[in-house]
């Protein structure tokens, strides 16, 4: 699945829940972009609704870094 950009701001829960786990974790935007090998840019860009959040791998890695959650208990939070 191809990332997708928009201008248009749709913020959902899952977008919440990243930026959250991102701050409990205390990694800035910037930190957490050069973990996972992406810009800071990126992580913007999924937590405010202009991208669509990741699923499979991709979303696992971003959770391995904040905290290690599950993608189950992720969507059900």
């Amino acid at each position: 699945m191809e990332d997708k950009r928009s201008s248009r701001i749709i913020m959902t829960n899952e977008a919440r829940v990243l930026k959250d786990l991102r701050l409990e974790t205390g990694l800035s935007m910037r930190r957490a972009g050069a973990v996972v090998g992406k810009s800071d840019s990126y992580i913007a860009h999924l937590e405010t609704g202009r991208m669509d959040v990741p699923t499979g791998e991709r979303l696992e890695v971003l959770l391995g870094i904040y905290g290690g959650m599950k993608s189950k208990s992720f969507y059900e939070r």
